[in-house]
């Protein structure tokens, strides 16, 4: 299975960064320099439910998430989209992001919503973001995760 390994570098905000991509031997595949403009999306970039409750009357959310993910295709992805597409697997292919401590605010954004260029999110192209906190030192960084299966169960009456 081919792995990607997507990292953030020059981080100056949330809104300028750098994306990195290479293989899982560490070959450079592309790169995208992030730059997004505060328009309307960049609100939904921040917070998708804001975001949605203050949607026009006649949009729905489908149409409201289409449009983010658009939007976050072209802006967050860019150069990468081409690479990211040719790079899916079946059932789902794993794209490690590799996150510098001062970019953690990050992770609480859809990243995934974004679109390749045929208009599928991450998610419905089968790529799957693993995030990875670069720098980690002590016990943590150490542990081999555990080979143990998790499962929660919430049952209704």
């Amino acid at each position: 299975m081919t792995q990607l390994h997507l990292h953030i570098t020059d981080y100056q905000s949330d809104r300028q960064w750098r994306w990195r991509l290479q293989d899982g031997r560490g070959n450079f595949l592309a790169d995208h320099e992030v730059n997004l403009p505060q328009d309307q999306y960049y609100q939904g970039f921040g917070e998708v439910g804001h975001y949605l409750l203050n949607r026009p009357p006649d949009w729905t959310e489908a149409r409201m998430l289409a449009d983010l993910g658009r939007w976050l295709g072209e802006h967050l992805l860019g150069d990468l989209r081409p690479k990211l597409a040719a790079s899916v697997l079946s059932p789902a292919a794993p794209v490690h992001v590799h996150v510098p401590p001062q970019a953690q605010s990050l992770l609480f954004r859809p990243l995934e919503l974004a679109q390749l260029a045929d208009g599928r999110t991450l998610v419905e192209a089968g790529l799957r973001l693993i995030y990875r906190l670069e720098g980690q030192t002590g016990e943590a960084a150490k542990q081999e995760p555990q080979q143990a299966l998790r499962l929660l169960a919430v049952f209704s009456l």
